[in-house]
């Protein structure tokens, strides 16, 4: 089904301008209105092009950095709500436009009939996919799929500046060298994710505090406990390598 699925991507992605895939990358800018304008604020993603590999548990992935002080999951998969599941995601890329397919159940596969599939050419502005699938709101605005994202198809991936990095390596990797990213999740600085799963009321605030990653987690604007997170690649036994940093401002 994987096989045939990446023929029908092809097909759809333009066969002629299918090149050398595996150098490139599918960015999602996050921007929280319509039309992509104003400044880059939310959450942003950057996923690397690839024939075999199934994009699982990326939000679960995220409560080890988020969820650590906190009575609430960053992700949550055991929810009544359709926004708590954790899908899986198949991703490949050419010149001119990225395929998404998404599957249920977490199918950390990407086997079996995908719930949805999309062509999106490069440069398009549309609503987040629900790649992390947290009950909750970014700035108390949006959830993420009323977030929107301009899709770019660039040959390393794209992270705008002074934002918080959390990158994960292919799991066959022996370190975090760039040749070896799987996908980036990336925070815009002082942005505020909230955080529904209970009556709590917490929420988190990114931010990049001279080159170095904070995150926030607070109980009222008054009440806020820091965490400085380590600029370190890491081993974690659910995903590979990950590692946490900021970009230059």
């Amino acid at each position: 089904m994987k096989l045939l699925l990446l023929l029908v991507c092809i097909l759809i992605l333009n066969f002629d301008a299918f090149i050398n895939c595996q150098n490139l990358y599918a960015n999602f800018i996050p921007y929280q209105s319509n039309g992509c304008t104003n400044e880059i604020e939310g959450i942003g993603f950057s996923f690397v092009a690839t024939t075999d590999e199934c994009y699982s548990k990326v939000g679960r992935s995220l409560n080890d950095v988020f969820n650590s002080n906190s009575e609430d999951d960053f992700s949550s998969t055991e929810s009544s709500s359709s926004d708590s599941i954790e899908s899986s995601w198949f991703i490949v890329i050419d010149a001119l436009r990225v395929g998404v397919a998404e599957y249920d159940n977490d199918n950390s596969t990407c086997t079996g009939n995908f719930v949805n599939a999309t062509s999106i050419k490069n440069g398009t502005c549309l609503s987040t996919p629900n790649f992390i699938p947290f009950i909750g709101l970014i700035n108390n605005q949006n959830t993420l799929t009323q977030q929107f994202s301009l899709v770019t198809i660039s040959k390393e991936p794209y992270y705008p500046d002074n934002v918080q990095v959390y990158s994960i390596f292919d799991n066959q990797s022996s370190d975090c060298d760039l040749q070896n990213l799987s996908y980036s999740v990336y925070f815009s600085t002082n942005l505020n994710i909230s955080l529904k799963n209970n009556n709590n009321n917490q929420f988190f605030q990114t931010q990049c505090k001279n080159g170095i990653a904070t995150n926030n987690l607070c109980n009222s604007s008054s009440n806020c406990n820091q965490i400085v997170i380590p600029d370190a690649c890491d081993f974690n036994n659910d995903y590979g390598f990950d590692q946490i940093y900021c970009t230059s401002q």
